[in-house]
């Protein structure tokens, strides 16, 4: 279990990204379904009920074990610079698809 201030900042953080990508499936540019799945991996460190939840997910579905498999540390938790790293390149991405998007429109 994490301490109180990183718990709380996980929290924070995995409720942030979930609410950002339920707003990504309404505006089709941003990626909604990848900010779901970074917020629910941060949640799941100190929510015991989205843990048991991403693992009847890993069980079901083998291509997700695989992929989780590479952020997870031997533990079992989350190594947060990997998440941090996935975060800044969908970050860098949906940039990209903006920029792409509205240099095109006059007045921008």
């Amino acid at each position: 279990m994490a301490t109180k201030p990183t718990r709380w900042l996980k929290i924070a953080l995995g409720t942030f990204l979930i609410l950002f990508g339920a707003i990504g499936h309404l505006i089709p540019l941003l990626p909604g379904r990848m900010f779901i799945a970074v917020g629910l991996l941060l949640l799941a460190d100190v929510i015991p009920a989205v843990q048991r939840s991403l693992t009847r997910i890993e069980t079901r579905y083998p291509t997700i074990h695989a992929a989780l498999g590479r952020v997870r540390r031997s533990d079992g938790s989350l190594a947060l610079s990997r998440v941090a790293l996935l975060l800044l390149a969908v970050s860098l991405c949906f940039g990209i698809v903006v920029y792409l998007v509205f240099r095109r429109w006059p007045g921008y």
